[in-house]
């Protein structure tokens, strides 16, 4: 019986070093290992709460995020106070847009995990925008930027509502402090393109803002930079966008070509 009990303690050890393992490989980076240990740790113990944890952040990066919503069910029903949980759940739901669902997990992860409070109110500051509640969306990142200056998802948050709101000048200025910020944390290693992703969208969300301020070489720039980020199949809107900047500043053969290739992406529109 000893040995038995011996064998058992032994294992419950290699599953906890396991998860612990995963959460290493996480925070350095390596998410497939970091989704290798969880997974093999639920397959002992499907309920064991780092492992479910490390793997719905794992799911987050890599952009399954209905994954990372089961991963976080299963962790909430067990713990309905994990502001981990909560705060990735709502996220994921953002992503799948379901906006008042993303909503009401961050409140509920601000009531039972303060110290979240950065993270939370910039995932919530951006499902508030893209409901249209703009003003309420951009009080949720400042009060992330007044804690965190650099924030790249406040700041493009930020910049966004600002933008639909007409407030230009301080759009670019958030946009362009975003963009920086996206640079840096792709130099230090893009999450499965994620970063790449939203950082081309906020080179062409102020390339847009430059077109109607009539700098098209920034514009054209601007796009350009876009492009370099985006896979080739993603490249339509960037393209759409430089094709009317070449057009207005005197290069319809450029504006010819973009929109050749625009189109081409979009062959059944």
């Amino acid at each position: 019986h000893r040995a038995v009990g011996r064998r058992g303690g032994r294992r419950k050890l290699d599953l906890f070093g396991l998860a612990v393992r995963a959460e290493a490989h996480l925070r350095l980076g390596k998410l497939s290992r970091a989704k290798s240990d969880a997974n093999k740790v639920l397959r002992s113990h499907p309920k064991n709460t780092l492992a479910l944890i490390v793997r719905a952040q794992v799911s987050l990066r890599t952009g399954f995020w209905a994954d990372a919503v089961e991963d976080c069910d299963v962790v909430l029903r067990a713990d309905p106070q994990s502001g981990a949980a909560s705060a990735m759940r709502g996220e994921a739901k953002l992503r799948l847009g379901n906006f008042d669902e993303a909503t009401f997990d961050c409140d509920r992860a601000l009531d039972s995990s303060p110290r979240r409070k950065s993270e939370v109110l910039a995932i919530r500051g951006e499902s508030l925008r893209l409901q249209g509640s703009l003003r309420e969306a951009i009080l949720d990142c400042d009060e992330v930027l007044r804690e965190k200056p650099r924030c790249r998802k406040a700041l493009a948050t930020r910049g966004q509502a600002l933008l639909e709101l007409g407030k230009l000048q301080a759009a670019v200025a958030d946009l362009t402090k975003a963009i920086e910020a996206g640079r840096a944390d792709i130099a230090d290693g893009d999450d499965e393109g994620l970063v790449s992703r939203e950082t081309a969208a906020l080179f062409v969300a102020r390339a847009e803002v430059e077109v109607t301020s009539r700098q098209f070489d920034e514009a054209v720039a601007d796009c350009s930079e876009a492009l370099l980020l985006l896979p080739a199949d993603e490249h339509s809107l960037a393209l759409a966008v430089r094709a009317e900047a070449q057009l207005f500043a005197g290069r319809p053969k450029e504006c010819m070509a973009d929109c050749d290739r625009a189109l081409a992406l979009r062959p059944d529109d």
